[in-house]
């Protein structure tokens, strides 16, 4: 099973017409070509799960929100690149995704854990300074 459904590569496509274009390779279908999206999507996975293997017991059993995103974006990049309609701006998303690949793959990156409660110890405060601020009365401040 792929990370990605053909629903999320459809939204990263941009749509269900865009998802066509990108998967009916002759043209006559007029429908989403699921043998060519699926050939795409376990491309994509196979990307992943190179880098998560390193840390991760690859494939996941349950990939997290930010992993099925990026499956379904790879999978998107992949199938234009196959019709080689990239833009500059997608060969930067991908390198970008790629990145935090990277990112996971070298432990900088822990999409596996919540993020940390904010903490109580931490509070904003406004402090009157009272009198004009100047550089001098600022002086011993900070």
């Amino acid at each position: 099973m792929s990370y990605s459904s053909q629903t999320d590569v459809q939204i990263a496509a941009g749509g269900h017409g865009n998802l066509i274009s990108l998967t009916d390779q002759s043209g006559a279908l007029g429908a989403v070509d699921t043998d060519v999206l699926a050939r795409f999507q376990a491309r994509a996975d196979a990307t992943i799960n190179s880098y998560l293997r390193i840390r991760y017991a690859a494939p996941l059993a349950n990939p997290t929100q930010e992993i099925v995103d990026h499956a379904a974006s790879l999978t998107v990049h992949y199938l234009r690149e196959a019709k080689q309609m990239l833009t500059p701006h997608e060969v930067e998303a991908h390198k970008a995704s790629l990145a935090w690949l990277e990112g996971v793959r070298d432990g900088r990156i822990r999409f596996d854990e919540p993020t940390p409660p904010k903490s109580a110890a931490v509070k904003s405060a406004v402090v009157p300074l009272g009198g004009d601020v100047t550089r001098e009365t600022l002086k011993g401040m900070w």
